[in-house]
């Protein structure tokens, strides 16, 4: 794993690992630990789990061992991770998204509404339908300003 603390992504894991003992199929997790590079990697238990680049801590889509024959495709290289899964008839693209608290900085809430935008916009003819969670760090019922307007338009379109 480059870019990432030992440490964290092994508390990391055993946290996924632990979680053996409830039924899950797909998790989506925010601030997990730092991972300068996007990553994808297998559990001891076999789950995988794909990581999107954060100099802070990153956001997490992690597949159960169960769900692994229908991946289709997954893009680690962004602050999403984006995985897509084939079930049934549809390629259901998941990821798991957090932003900037938009009273920060402003600039860096627009750009990283920007670069989801474009991470949708890339792939969008390799996914039926997208199914998300995440932290926004924003109310999409009642949109303040543009980014957030934006935002409320990409996720819920």
């Amino acid at each position: 794993m480059t870019g990432s603390s030992r440490e964290d992504v092994s508390e990391f894991v055993d946290q996924v690992e632990y979680l053996e003992t409830q039924p899950w199929s797909l998790m989506f997790l925010q601030e997990t630990f730092k991972c300068l590079e996007g990553e994808d990697f297998v559990t001891p238990a076999g789950h995988r789990i794909f990581a999107g680049v954060s100099l802070f801590r990153c956001s997490v889509v992690a597949v159960h061992r169960d769900l692994l024959h229908a991946l289709l495709w997954f893009d680690t290289k962004l602050r999403i991770p984006l995985v897509c899964l084939q079930l049934a008839a549809s390629r259901v693209l998941f990821h798991s998204d957090y932003l900037p608290q938009v009273g920060l900085e402003e600039a860096l809430f627009l750009e990283t509404v920007e670069k989801h935008e474009d991470a949708l916009a890339k792939h969008k003819h390799e996914f039926d339908q997208q199914i998300f969670g995440g932290d926004l760090n924003v109310d999409l019922d009642s949109p303040r300003d543009e980014a957030e307007a934006r935002l409320r338009d990409l996720f819920l379109d």
